[in-house]
């Protein structure tokens, strides 16, 4: 059932991409698609528990994040954006309830976290175009996260042995921002948050995190 999920996830952004850059290609020159980019830091963090158990994890990383657009106007679009980041986790806080484990087994993985959201967003003002000349911008849109972070699978036995392993998550996304001018450069802060709907049954979880951002400010058109 999860990887038919899986599935659909995939082939639903592909087809809204396709279409867009197919509905993009048949504007004219004034009205075709532009990609532009940003970069920055993120802080990530990955919270879980259980009835047996709660999990905290803080995370910090680069981001890159880059759209495919479609104007909406000179000063507004709509498009498919990616907020890949990469980091490295330097805290992560496990509390058992009411017990001691018997046994600890740590699993080691990558030595790093990384998420890769994929969402529609809307965007406003500042570069959400080629040609807007505004001082504020916002943007906010809502779609899929695919994400691992190490140290974040807690399994516990019958007999009270516990075993810790990295994890790979699918979730829920939202994600939200404002940026601004100063001078000839813009840039911006991110807020998001998503919900794996991926966990066992007795688990529940959520990521969410903020990114500085420093926007490129370059568009191609397509």
């Amino acid at each position: 059932m999860f990887f038919k999920i899986k599935k659909t996830v995939v082939l639903c952004f592909t087809v809204a991409l396709s279409n867009m850059n197919l509905y993009a290609q048949q504007q004219t020159k004034d009205d075709s698609g532009e990609y532009s980019h940003s970069i920055g830091i993120s802080y990530l963090a990955f919270n879980q528990y259980s009835k047996e158990w709660s999990m905290f994890q803080n995370n910090v990383g680069l981001m890159y994040n880059f759209r495919v657009d479609h104007k909406l106007g000179n000063h507004s679009s709509i498009g498919v954006s990616m907020f890949p980041s990469i980091g490295t986790t330097f805290s992560t806080n496990l509390k058992m309830k009411d017990f001691t484990p018997r046994l600890e087994t740590l699993i080691n993985g990558l030595p790093f976290c990384y998420e890769i959201p994929m969402l529609i967003q809307f965007n406003l003002g500042n570069h959400s175009t080629s040609i807007t000349r505004y001082k504020y911008g916002k943007f906010f849109g809502a779609g899929f996260c695919y994400s691992y972070y190490p140290g974040t699978n807690i399994k516990l036995d019958p007999l009270k042995n516990i075993t810790i392993s990295p994890s790979t998550h699918l979730s829920f996304c939202a994600s939200a921002g404002f940026k601004i001018r100063v001078k000839k450069m813009s840039y911006g802060i991110r807020v998001f948050y998503s919900k794996p709907f991926d966990l066992r049954l007795n688990e529940k979880g959520s990521n969410f995190g903020i990114s500085l951002m420093y926007n490129l400010g370059k568009h191609f058109k397509f």
